[in-house]
């Protein structure tokens, strides 16, 4: 008769654990624990999931520039690449997504320079609102897309103010 030490049989339910968690099968690590590198991102500053009737979106702000993932359902079941935005010339410090009349996709971001938009369409990049004293670098903390406006009524917090944009 065969004894067994504490070791080999604590390696036995380890392995029988793993066998019945997929290790067994091939399935990545990753998706064992419930997460997947989503790109080769590095340098992330800001993110956010925006949900679009059944789509959702991972918008992610980087030190120079911006990158979109959608998500892909069975059987991928991960964010796909969608669009990216390279070398923007104000440097993105928060992120967000709007859809207006319910049509066009547009990136939000705040930077230290005001706030800025991206028409994913054309991918023209324009400022919606710039302070009035642009000496002093400003801290965006918010982009707040209104309820009931069609995407088109914008409240963004900045420093110590707010603003509405109609």
């Amino acid at each position: 008769m065969q004894k067994w030490s504490s070791f080999s049989a604590l390696f036995f339910v380890g392995k029988l654990k793993g066998h019945f968690q997929g290790s067994a099968s091939g399935v990545p690590a990753e998706k064992r624990n419930g997460w997947v590198n989503v790109g080769d991102l590095q340098g992330a500053i800001h993110f956010k999931i925006v949900r679009y009737e059944r789509i959702k979106f991972l918008v992610v702000g980087l030190e120079n520039s911006i990158e979109i993932y959608a998500w892909a359902p069975k059987p991928y079941h991960k964010f796909m690449s969608f669009k990216s935005f390279g070398s923007l010339s104000h440097l993105p410090l928060i992120v967000d997504l709007t859809v207006e009349d319910n049509a066009r996709l547009k990136v939000l971001y705040g930077s230290h320079e005001g706030f800025h938009a991206i028409d994913l369409d054309s991918a023209a990049i324009y400022d919606i609102y710039t302070p009035p004293n642009p000496q002093q670098n400003m801290v965006p903390h918010c982009i707040v897309v209104l309820p009931n406006t069609n995407g088109m009524q914008l409240l963004l917090c900045y420093d110590s103010t707010f603003l509405i944009l109609l």
